[in-house]
């Protein structure tokens, strides 16, 4: 008997009376420009509450925050990590694409492969947006994911499809370039000292609840090269930075 593969479309939801708590736990390893230094291993811990408004909408709010740097704990509070990553409510439709981001636009004075600010929520919350007709195992789809300095593609494959959970495998790219002054800060070409130019590759893998509606486990390996060229000198380094993500919910 020949049977036809199973094909289902996941629906996000957040429940209006029942927050959810994400914990999202970072690694960064190679350069990173944090403290005036260049090299060193960093790790970044973050609770989120995200509760539903309505069908269609969440609110996001940063309950717990701790960054360490070369092992030592970084001194930022609750109330100073909320000034860069602040709350907001987010729209979106049921496969996971955010049409709206109302949180203050705040940007960070560094830029961090993977990590977008000002698009939190699909960072973390809806990181895939599945094909509106659904999914089935082994056929691949691809999407974009909007992070630090542009847009990331995905190829997402559905590796387990149930009526329980999908589980997908992914592999990402991402290319952008820009400009930075002595400090390794963005800048506008105008005030910069070089430009920089960033390859970024990586994989991952997610567990898609069909009954809670949200991906309980979403899992991001990458290793972003930028080629970093002095505008006077013309001198280019290579710098390296690999970063583990892992979200849970």
């Amino acid at each position: 008997m020949f049977l036809l593969p199973l094909l289902l479309a996941p629906v996000y939801r957040f429940p209006v009376d029942k927050p959810v708590t994400y914990q999202a736990d970072m690694r960064f390893e190679g350069f990173l420009p944090i403290m005036g230094i260049g090299e060193g291993k960093a790790t970044v811990h973050g609770t989120f509450e995200v509760a539903g408004k309505n069908e269609g909408a969440a609110s996001v709010k940063l309950t717990g925050f701790e960054v360490t740097f070369n092992g030592a704990k970084v001194p930022i509070d609750l109330d100073k990590a909320q000034e860069y990553v602040p709350g907001g409510t987010f729209t979106y439709a049921p496969n996971g694409v955010v049409s709206k981001w109302d949180s203050p636009g705040v940007t960070a004075p560094i830029r961090i492969p993977g990590l977008d600010l000002r698009h939190l929520p699909e960072v973390l919350f809806l990181p895939v947006a599945f094909p509106e007709a659904g999914v089935e195992v082994g056929k691949s789809f691809m999407t974009m994911a909007t992070l630090s300095g542009g847009t990331a593609d995905y190829k997402v494959t559905p590796t387990v499809v149930d009526g329980e959970t999908v589980t997908v495998s992914l592999k990402l790219h991402q290319s952008y370039s820009g400009f930075e002054d002595s400090a390794n800060q963005v800048v506008s070409e105008k005030d910069a000292e070089a430009k920089v130019s960033t390859e970024v590759e990586g994989s991952g893998s997610g567990v898609f609840s069909m009954k809670l509606g949200r991906f309980t486990k979403f899992t991001v390996d990458d290793v972003a090269t930028t080629q970093a060229t002095d505008l006077e000198s013309k001198k280019t380094t290579t710098r390296k930075l690999s970063r583990h993500m892992d979200v849970t919910s």
